[in-house]
């Protein structure tokens, strides 16, 4: 018996080393001119842009199909940029895209699948799906061949002239190299970044009676249009979560049609705290947290919502909607301050205006909309690593302030964006030069600028959102710290007054967001100390820029605040005297005064890299 099961091992080896797979792993070599990474809809747009430019281009689906975020995670609603006078500004590749999901904000996964699907047969593209990255060979400042291994154990060696970088966490880009900072980094929260939600597929929803608590405003404004309902703010505030993770906020209802009478409904509410969306094994713990929650969520919906008396769970999305990882540290980074000015860079390549919409990034607090941009440019330089010269980055984490991505995360303006790098790297192939030496080249960039067909000379025309004065560069300087609210419609409420206790939080936040070398230990205590609820005035003002630079105020004569101020350069000079009288002080001018006491101390050199600014 024991001779016979040793011929049965041995024939079963010698089969195995036949096939050429016991003891090693097909090994498969390929070349291409455009090597684009991950199949989320920008990923999809650059293979295509690239193949259509007469690239030989691979994509690389890291699932079975194309779609990412939209598919996968369930984000079933486009966030489409409008201009003032309501049309949308997403326009080249991504109009050819609309027109075939049927020119609408909402759609089936199934139906963005197959519109992603037909629009990559193309001759020149070649898909490999389910793999990974396994390893990125870089020398002198370019990637040279990436290996990756599919669901069947295959190794793919891939190199290529060009690499664009679509996936959600750029992680092609961080494995080769290129610099990033994490989350809230670039204003010193280093851990602070957006919620993750999993989207909820509810079945047999009466969409009829849930029409008589939307037109009733039940739970606060909430609003029907084209199969998309929102708003129920008070259900995220009724709602009580098993976890403390977990919060559910205002409803975002995508509907399709179940069967006659019922409907099916996407629900974009669920948000998950404190999980780190750069950790697998963290996102997989966030993930089943949410699902576990699901079924306390439809419990409550359906004792609390008409419609949803008899609705029942699906399955929920595959995987969580990210909003926030990494941001690259780019050739050009994207400022907040360029949103608050409209800006429109002569080598601007897409054109956005979505509110910067900061989704919550804690339980106990609301997120908030910082402003509400006009029309601004996306640069091509923010697309480009500092150090890696082969590559573009085209997905959320590409080169934007942490608050500037809150608006240019959303999927139209990445969709363009994957359909510029696949038109650069045409370009740049075309013309033996690398992506760098393009973004020099105006006449190159115009060539984009038609391909994506941008009507730069339209949009200039818009002013910045706060009105430029000699206050204006300390009071932005707010703004790019996320101190000041204009909210959707950009009211910063200038002329209104402010008290000690607000000023004194502004001076706290400031110096931390700009790890300030004058926030001892102690000032904020002392600062918070000596705060009142009363309206703020010169004197009072003075006092507290005194406590923040470690003054002992109590010993000092009130009619002496202003001379020390003035020495130690704490003040700007023109102040006193535009003030005339010690009346109470409007937010302008408290911003003013904050702003300035802020920059007169300089940003840490970190701060300055990851913002983008070359000096101060």
């Amino acid at each position: 018996m024991q001779i016979f099961k040793k011929i049965i091992v041995l024939s079963l080896l010698l089969i195995l080393l036949l096939n050429g797979t016991a003891f090693s792993e097909k090994n498969i070599q390929s070349d291409y001119q455009a090597v684009v990474y991950s199949g989320q809809p920008s990923g999809v747009f650059a293979a295509v842009s690239a193949a259509r430019n007469g690239l030989s281009t691979i994509l690389i689906l890291k699932r079975d199909n194309p779609g990412g975020l939209m598919t996968y995670g369930g984000l079933n609603y486009l966030d489409l940029n409008f201009d003032k006078k309501g049309n949308i500004i997403n326009e080249g590749m991504f109009q050819e895209w609309y027109e075939r999901i049927g020119e609408k904000q909402s759609f089936t996964y199934q139906k963005a699948t197959n519109v992603f699907n037909n629009m990559l047969d193309e001759e020149n593209v070649k898909v490999i799906k389910e793999s990974k990255i396994v390893e990125v060979e870089v020398k002198d400042n370019l990637i040279k061949r990436i290996k990756i291994k599919n669901k069947e154990g295959e190794i793919f060696n891939i190199s290529g002239n060009y690499f664009i970088d679509a996936d959600q966490d750029a992680e092609l880009s961080y494995l080769a190299g290129a610099e990033f900072f994490n989350f809230g980094s670039d204003i010193n929260l280093n851990n602070r970044y957006m919620a993750s939600t999993l989207v909820l597929n509810i079945d047999n929803i009466d969409l009829d009676k849930l029409k008589e608590d939307i037109q009733q405003n039940t739970f606060g404004p909430s609003f029907l249009k084209n199969g998309h309902a929102y708003g129920f703010k008070e259900i995220g505030n009724l709602y009580q979560s098993q976890n403390k993770n977990i919060k559910l906020r205002g409803l975002n209802i995508i509907f399709n049609k179940n069967n006659k009478d019922k409907y099916h409904g996407s629900i974009n509410a669920l948000l998950i705290f404190n999980y780190d969306p750069l950790s697998d094994s963290q996102k997989g713990k966030a993930y089943q947290i949410a699902r576990k929650e699901s079924r306390n969520v439809l419990k409550f919906l359906r004792e609390n919502l008409k419609g949803f008396e008899n609705a029942s769970l699906n399955r929920p999305a595959e995987e969580l909607y990210i909003r926030e990882s990494r941001h690259l540290i780019a050739e050009e980074m994207l400022k907040t301050e360029d949103l608050l000015e409209n800006k429109i860079r002569d080598n601007t390549v897409v054109l956005a205006s979505y509110p910067l919409d900061y989704q919550a990034s804690d339980p106990d607090y609301q997120g908030f909309v910082l402003f509400n941009p006009g029309v601004y440019g996306i640069p091509y330089g923010s697309f480009l690593p500092t150090n890696i010269d082969n590559l573009m980055v085209v997905s959320r984490s590409t080169g934007m302030s942490s608050l500037a991505a809150a608006s240019g995360r959303v999927l139209p303006i990445r969709m363009n964006s994957g359909a510029v790098a696949g038109k650069a790297a045409s370009l740049a192939y075309n013309k033996n030069i690398s992506l760098k030496e393009l973004n020099k080249d105006n006449n190159l960039i115009k060539e984009i600028q038609e391909y994506m067909e941008l009507n730069l000379k339209k949009y200039r025309k818009y002013n910045p959102i706060i009105k430029k004065d000699s206050y204006y560069p300390y009071i932005k300087e707010l703004v790019n710290l996320g101190l000041i609210i204009g909210g959707y419609n950009n009211d910063f409420k200038l002329d209104s007054k402010i008290t000690e206790y607000e000023f004194s939080q502004l001076l706290i936040k400031g110096m931390k967001r700009r790890n300030s070398k004058l926030l001892y230990k102690w000032v904020p205590g002392g600062l918070e100390s000596i705060s009142t609820l009363n309206k703020l005035d010169k004197i009072n003002a003075y006092r507290l820029l005194l406590a923040a630079s470690s003054h002992r105020v109590s010993e000092i004569n009130k009619d002496n605040y202003l001379d020390i101020l003035t020495v130690e350069n704490l003040v700007p000079s023109d102040f006193n005297n535009d003030i005339n009288t010690n009346q109470g002080l409007t937010r302008k001018e408290a911003y003013y005064l904050v702003g300035y006491f802020l920059k007169q101390t300089k940003l840490p050199e970190k701060l300055l890299k990851y913002r983008g600014i070359e000096n101060e």
